[in-house]
């Protein structure tokens, strides 16, 4: 019964090392992102109805793997990584929206908005099942977005003063990078 046991255990870690070496060691298994771009779901002249816009990652570049001691990631079980497939290095923890114009009395020209712009967040699994939050919270009651979050949309009001604006946003990913992208101007009438 031991002699069975025993060739059992080295075939399994001979299969083990066989199966690693037959993966090559991929050299970017992660990705970054060095920008952020702004996609507007309607239009920049709206018409009774809150303005949305989705974040989305641009100037994407794949990099090297987190160092965790000296074990390899690769396992017989698993299919050979690509470049950048294991997701995200740095993720967004933290945005900030400011208008160049006026939103209303509490918040001038240059003030953070995030306690009046809804979000929601959508992930993707590997499965292909969607979840997501719905517009149900502002941004300055977001504590982290987690780094599964695939999709992350603003939702703005109509504002009571001025109805032309121009918003920057300000992503803050967990390396501490700072990333901004600014709209076109988007009016309301």
């Amino acid at each position: 019964m031991k002699k069975g046991g025993f060739v059992i255990l080295v075939y399994s870690i001979i299969g083990t090392l066989v199966g690693c070496l037959n993966c090559p060691e991929v050299p970017y298994p992660y990705y970054d992102f060095k920008g952020i771009s702004l996609e507007y779901q309607n239009e920049t002249i709206i018409t009774n109805q809150p303005f949305v816009m989705s974040i989305n990652e641009s100037l994407i570049e794949n990099v090297a793997k987190l160092n965790i001691g000296f074990f390899t990631s690769s396992l017989a079980i698993e299919k050979c990584t690509e470049n950048g497939e294991l997701g995200r290095k740095y993720y967004i923890t933290n945005i900030q929206v400011v208008s160049n114009n006026d939103w209303d009395s509490e918040h001038p020209a240059g003030s953070l908005l995030n306690d009046i712009v809804l979000y929601e967040t959508i992930t993707r699994s590997n499965t292909g099942a969607i979840n997501g939050s719905v517009y149900s919270k502002t941004l300055s009651e977001m504590n982290f977005f987690p780094n599964d979050v695939g999709e992350i949309n603003l939702k703005f009001g109509t504002p009571p003063l001025s109805k032309t604006h121009e918003f920057t946003i300000l992503a803050i990913k967990s390396n501490k990078d700072s990333l901004s992208a600014t709209t076109q101007n988007i009016v309301w009438k």
